[in-house]
């Protein structure tokens, strides 16, 4: 009897235990809900609100300007940091911050520059208790207009312990030339769910401002970059920005940007500052990525920032760890006199702040100061991003539990490509194959696998922001030409346009570069004519931009076919600029013929075809296309993104997601392998450089 009590009394302690941990997991599941629901979401491009008025003409032709992470007022001479392998969460006293903020605006003042570039500037966050440093700003400082984009936002930062707690915090430009637009420019976000959601979402300001008075425009570009990842979000982000660099540029603006890169530039020589053992070690920004109309300017005299490992006040100053990591990259018409960084000793910040001084010849289109009288071309240009094969349903074979189906109904539409729909905001146009039907009909043709999802999947494509499909595969007819007519109606009432032999698409860009798609499979030779036909079509419609979309080749291996290589060169002598081919489930070899891209194969992407392919390696295709006075540049501007097609990489999750660090690098050089083998003695073969990107331009 006593021993059925004992049982008794285990099973209950037993139940109560489960109660507890249920009662535990339920609220964690809660919270990161919370946390998820309330996630900040921004935009592609925002417009900021420009705030007060500048007080200059902008008729001088000096400036000074400055940059400067304040290091939210809470990490002065006195504080260490978790992050940086010091110990402090808190790091400063509602009193301190006021203090640092106070000492800051007080310098800031003291230097009197026209233009300052401000990083991590608080507006109601825990660790700065809740100062506005945002305000604080503004009324301690005179005669300044300013912007402000918010780069990090969280309800409740979970870790560590205590918790950093609840974060709104952003960049903010102060000009005294008046800044007539601006625009938050979101950058890459190298975490994916669910640490994203806790993370920064950073960013890029581009405020424009006129200049000698008012005949030039002057591009003002704040930036932070990323600091605690691998490098590849350093590395994307550094990608971002010179892209828009350039644009600027070429559109004939002066252009200054500044800020925190997290990076030493590679032209400076920081063998002054050594690298220290187990701290957190800084990029390097590859100067020789960026053309030749760019100067990159910091000033080694003193470092622009010290390690939060320790305090800094009571250490040894002569072995303590620095870094080179603010300054600023300007275009090749302003003149830079003078780059300073201000020795101050680190008191109310953990960054000195860098002083510029530069003169605006009277001609903006000048290079190096020298005036030229040719004003400025008219330069466009249009991007676009492809991926390769995207099933968006299942086959017969598998059962429900675990497939494309099963994760749908229970993450919903934007699940699927919700790891890389930021890299597709960036371009103008997102493309991919769809291989695949969406059709209700039982009907199937008889083959090895029919792929099929219902109509109401293209929602899928439509949250993710495909512009374009192409149809032209070995699956459109899976379920009959009644299945095929399923799949167009459903891409037609979805509003995405899509491709199909002699069915061609044209998709107009917002400054009117038109972009021709071909879609055609010709696993059967009998088809190529297709594609003859459809570039003379889009010629006859003045595309600016022809893309072919070919299905072909053996699947499941690297080797190209014979007849892959010469109809690639055929297409390319027919007039299109870029070839994109499909179906061998696996990555292929990119080749420049006559100074045009051929992408073999993207591999597959988005495939619910196959819940475990033992090759996941697969990419995003970014190329952009540039013209001056309406007439292409004979140039190549590629970048790959190295991806896997699922999240993890014991099964398909059907959420492809960008490779990071080794892993991307090792995806990239195997392409480089594939492409230098199956390109006779390596000839024509694009060779990338480890970041994905590949830059040529006809001499």
């Amino acid at each position: 009897m006593a021993r059925v009590r004992k049982r008794s009394k285990f099973r209950t302690f037993l139940k109560v235990i489960l109660l507890i941990v249920l009662i535990l997991v339920l609220a964690v599941a809660a919270f990161v809900g919370f946390l998820t629901a309330t996630e900040y979401r921004p935009g592609s491009v925002e417009n900021l609100k420009v705030e007060n008025k500048g007080t200059s003409s902008g008729s001088t032709k000096e400036l000074t300007l400055m940059t400067w992470n304040i290091g939210y007022g809470a990490l002065g001479e006195s504080a260490d940091f978790f992050m940086d392998g010091g110990k402090q969460v808190s790091t400063a006293t509602k009193d301190e911050v006021n203090g640092n903020m106070y000492a800051i605006t007080k310098e800031i003042r003291k230097a009197n520059p026209d233009v300052v570039f401000l990083q991590e500037v608080d507006t109601s966050s825990q660790r700065s208790h809740f100062v506005n440093e945002k305000y604080f700003i503004e009324n301690n400082t005179k005669n300044y207009c300013d912007t402000f984009a918010t780069n990090y936002r969280c309800a409740f930062v979970p870790y560590p312990w205590p918790p950093i707690g609840k974060v709104d915090a952003g960049i903010q430009t102060l000009s005294k030339l008046q800044i007539n637009s601006a625009e938050r420019i979101a950058l890459p976000c190298p975490f994916t769910w669910p640490s994203r959601v806790a993370n920064l979402k950073r960013c890029i300001t581009i405020n424009k401002a006129s200049v000698n008075g008012g005949s030039n425009n002057l591009s003002l570009v704040n930036l932070h970059l990323e600091a605690y990842d691998d490098g590849s979000g350093k590395a994307a982000q550094t990608k971002l920005l010179r892209d828009y660099l350039d644009m600027e540029y070429e559109s004939g603006n002066y252009v200054i940007a500044a800020g925190d890169f997290n990076q030493t530039f590679s032209s400076v020589d920081t063998s002054m500052y050594p690298a220290h053992v187990g701290l957190w070690k800084c990029g390097q920004l590859d100067c020789s990525q960026f053309s030749s109309d760019w100067q990159f300017e910091m000033d080694t005299t003193h470092p622009t920032c010290r390690s939060l490992d320790k305090p800094y006040a009571g250490a040894d100053k002569n072995t303590f760890q620095y870094y080179m990591i603010d300054g600023f990259i300007v275009s090749k018409n302003v003149k830079v006199k003078k780059v300073e960084t201000l020795d101050l000793g680190f008191a109310h910040s953990d960054h000195n702040p860098v002083l510029l001084t530069v003169e605006l010849p009277a001609d903006a289109d000048s290079r190096a100061g020298e005036t030229q009288a040719k004003k400025p071309s008219v330069s466009q240009k249009v991007t676009i991003s492809a991926v390769g094969d995207c099933a968006l349903g299942k086959i017969e074979q598998h059962g429900y539990d675990g497939s494309f189906y099963d994760y749908y109904d229970r993450y919903g539409s934007s699940y699927f490509f919700s790891n890389v729909k930021d890299i597709f905001d960036r371009s103008d146009f997102t493309i991919g194959n769809l291989e695949g039907t969406f059709t209700d009909s039982k009907s199937k043709v008889e083959k090895a696998f029919n792929i099929k999802g219902p109509a109401s999947y293209t929602k899928i494509l439509t949250d993710a922001g495909f512009d374009a499909v192409g149809t032209g595969n070995n699956h459109i007819m899976d379920y009959g030409e009644a299945g095929a007519k399923d799949t167009w109606k459903a891409l037609d009432d979805a509003g995405i346009p899509y491709a199909y032999n002699d069915r061609t698409v044209i998709l107009k860009a917002d400054n009117g570069l038109k972009v021709g798609i071909v879609a055609v499979s010709v696993l059967s030779q009998a088809n190529e004519h297709f594609i003859k036909e459809g570039i003379a079509s889009l010629k006859d419609q003045k595309a600016d931009v022809i893309i072919v979309m070919a299905h072909w080749g053996i699947e499941h291996t690297f080797n190209l076919t014979q007849y892959q290589k010469d109809l690639g060169h055929r297409i390319i002598d027919w007039g299109a600029d870029l070839v994109l081919g499909c179906h061998t489930h696996c990555l292929q070899g990119l080749e420049r013929y006559k100074g045009k891209v051929i992408s073999y194969s993207g591999g597959n992407f988005c495939f619910g075809a196959n819940r475990n392919p033992d090759d996941k390696d697969t990419m995003i295709l970014t190329e952009t296309f540039r013209f001056k006075d309406g007439k292409k540049i004979d140039q190549i501007d590629l970048d790959i993104t190295p991806c896997r097609l699922s999240s993890t990489d014991s099964y398909n999750d059907f959420c492809p997601t960008p490779a990071k660090g080794s892993e991307a690098t090792r995806i990239i050089r195997k392409l480089n392998d594939i492409s230098k083998q199956e390109m006779t003695g390596g000839r024509n073969a694009i060779r990338l450089k480890d970041d994905g990107s590949f830059k040529w331009e006809k001499k």
